[in-house]
């Protein structure tokens, strides 16, 4: 309210924060389990969990290159956030011939995408970029090079000018107001070549009305809640009561008060009751009080302790900041934090399965052929480093990847 003290809680960034942190130091484990393998099977197997291990890699340096966080940050940032995850996975041809592995987050909002019997049938991410970026990516386009920014409604040169980057079974295209930066392409793979998956187990649910039409638009926003969604609506009341607190401590501290004289036109310069007022003087007849405290209420007090409760029990405990008001147990302590587990687990699922099926996407492409044999560096899952050139006839005859996510949370150590 106007002319009243506002406070706001960062309860809501250290929780996303602590999730998102926990998501990105998770150990990520790619193997082809397949027991009872001939020695040559092994062989193939490690040598294609290799190449995955490799592959992400170097899309993380690509992505590095462009200023971007790793997938694996990203990827847990949209799915703690907007509650689902989407991507582009690509390999592409550099112009000398080398292969490129383009794993691309992309922000759920700027996404949209149609279904087909057998899932995704397009899918189209928009972004917005500068007219001198578009000029840089797209260099072969047809541009209008003096009216590319009032032609898509734009001011200037640096304002954001939206660019669609389209995907179908078959073709990519890149297009923006009335210009087309890329024609329809053959992208290479046998399938939409994206990832759109949303976070949680909420399934698609339509809603209940009479008669043989339903609105498809209410049941998409139950599904991929973030990680605010339990505690969405405790905030502002939070932040209401801190706020009362707040404005009630600033008025204990410059109290409020009555002055009384003879005409009634006496004031003083400044707050008697301010930090540094020693005495004020006063002369026959006038006299100075304080205004009695307005105090909150036995149901206030009740009320925040109820809200902190319900936030806690949405999030995280408060232990797990390291914020332990009086003495407890061992014992005590773990119970609360098993319930880290109902929110970072369905975190670290959607992007495994995102992971997952990135992979399963960036092999099927490599093993065509149509690719030059790749390079690829890193660790293995042992931690040994590892420096290989791996044939896409090994991707064909190698298993399937699984991808696992392992949590290293407090309650660990």
């Amino acid at each position: 309210m106007a002319g009243f003290r506002s406070y706001t809680s960062n309860e809501p960034r250290t929780f996303a924060d602590k999730i998102i942190g926990w998501g990105v130091n998770a150990k990520l484990v790619i193997r082809i389990p397949e027991p009872k393998m001939p020695r040559v099977s092994r062989d193939i197997n490690s040598q294609k969990e290799r190449w995955a291990i490799g592959a992400l890699a170097a899309n993380d340096e690509r992505l590095a290159r462009r200023l971007e966080a790793p997938l694996r940050s990203q990827l847990m940032f949209f799915g703690s956030i907007r509650g689902w995850v989407a991507g582009r996975a690509l390999l592409r041809k550099r112009q000398d011939g080398s292969t490129e592995v383009d794993v691309t987050p992309w922000d759920p909002v700027h996404t949209y995408w149609g279904m087909g019997a057998d899932g995704l049938a397009w899918a189209c991410h928009v972004s917005y970029m500068s007219a001198a970026d578009i000029r840089a990516v797209y260099p072969h386009a047809d541009l209008p090079d003096a009216s590319i920014t009032q032609d898509a409604g734009a001011v200037d040169d640096s304002d954001g000018i939206a660019v669609y980057d389209y995907y179908d079974a078959t073709h990519n295209q890149v297009v923006m107001k009335d210009v087309t930066l890329k024609p329809a392409t053959r992208h290479g793979s046998r399938r939409v070549p994206v990832f759109i998956i949303p976070a949680g187990a909420t399934p698609f649910l339509a809603p209940y009305q009479q008669g043989e039409q339903v609105s498809l638009r209410e049941p998409g926003g139950l599904q991929g809640e973030s990680v605010f969604a339990a505690a969405r609506g405790l905030y502002p009341a939070y932040n209401q009561v801190l706020s009362a607190r707040q404005e009630l401590m600033m008025r204990a501290r410059d109290s409020s008060y009555t002055l009384t004289s003879r005409d009634g036109s006496k004031t003083l310069d400044a707050n008697p009751f301010s930090e540094g007022t020693n005495e004020v003087p006063l002369a026959e007849g006038e006299k100075l009080e304080p205004l009695t405290l307005i105090e909150m209420t036995r149901d206030a007090d009740v009320f925040s302790a109820t809200i902190l409760g319900e936030i806690q029990r949405a999030q995280l405990p408060h232990t797990i900041f390291g914020n332990i008001q009086f003495q407890l147990s061992g014992f005590a302590i773990n119970t609360l934090r098993q319930g880290i587990d109902t929110q970072i687990q369905p975190r670290l699922n959607v992007v495994q399965a995102a992971l997952n099926q990135a992979l399963r996407l960036l092999a099927d492409q490599y093993a065509t052929g149509a690719f030059e044999p790749m390079t690829v560096r890193g660790r293995d899952n042992s931690n040994e480093p590892f420096d290989d050139v791996v044939d896409p006839q090994i991707i064909r005859q190698g298993g399937e990847f699984e991808v696992q996510l392992i949590g290293i949370l407090p309650q660990d150590d």
